[in-house]
């Protein structure tokens, strides 16, 4: 399920973290639906998460403390690869007073959530596919002896490697067999940095190519992409190999 939420800002500005603001806002209406007996299924413990999300800013200029908008409206586009969890999130924000209610971002601003619609997804018939990275794709490698974390972007040797090996971290394990012929092609990807929850973390933004069992990239399709896919990383959109 494809889900995309139109917002309207009080101002024409975001933090320069605003997926934190995101994930605030549905954490809030999970909370508030039906006595937030949901809540756990998305956020409680290491839940792996079904969903990703993008914010798509239209023209927006960076400054080093803030986004600064062309116009105060933006959207958010979220995928999940699970109808009844997609029925309870698209519930929880338009059935618990969160459309059309000012959320606060603080500093005197705040969005309002206006429209909800559901987007029709592509059907994956090849077994190549081109994707376009909606939102930064994040790779993440934690080490537990340490207890840092490492991030690798399309900069590094490594990113193929480590593709694939979140990929299989993540995936049912009915798909699992699938990863070792899977083939990644940058087509038009680069390195940028990104900051969340105060740490500057290197991802990768661009066009990819995908070459796997359909099955396989009908789930990256539908689940997202990475590391921190709930936390607005790793949202594809197919721009090309459907037939």
């Amino acid at each position: 399920m494809r889900l995309v939420f139109d917002v309207s800002l009080e101002k024409n500005t975001l933090p320069l973290e605003y997926r934190r603001i995101i994930i605030s806002f549905i954490k809030s209406a999970l909370a508030q639906y039906e006595g937030g007996r949901f809540y756990n299924q998305f956020y409680g413990g290491c839940v792996v998460k079904n969903f990703s999300f993008g914010v798509q800013l239209g023209k927006a200029t960076f400054k080093d403390d803030c986004i600064i908008l062309e116009n105060g409206n933006i959207k958010l586009v979220l995928t999940i690869n699970n109808d009844k969890e997609g029925i309870v999130i698209f519930n929880s924000l338009m059935g618990m007073g969160m459309r059309k209610k000012k959320f606060s971002l603080g500093d005197d601003n705040s969005l309002v959530l206006e429209k909800v619609s559901i987007n029709k997804e592509v059907e994956i018939k090849e077994s190549s596919v081109m994707f376009k990275l909606i939102s930064p794709l994040c790779l993440r490698e934690h080490n537990p002896h340490n207890n840092k974390d490492y991030y690798y972007s399309i900069k590094s040797d490594k990113f193929i490697e480590k593709f694939k090996t979140i990929v299989r971290a993540q995936i049912p394990k009915e798909l699992k067999p699938y990863v070792e012929n899977m083939q990644v092609v940058p087509i038009d990807c680069k390195k940028t940095v990104v900051k969340h929850y105060g740490q500057k973390i290197e991802v990768t933004i661009g066009v990819i190519a995908i070459s796997a069992e359909i099955l396989l990239l009908s789930h990256l399709y539908k689940s997202g992409v990475g590391s921190r896919k709930s936390a607005g990383f790793g949202l594809l959109d197919i721009v090309g190999g459907v037939k």
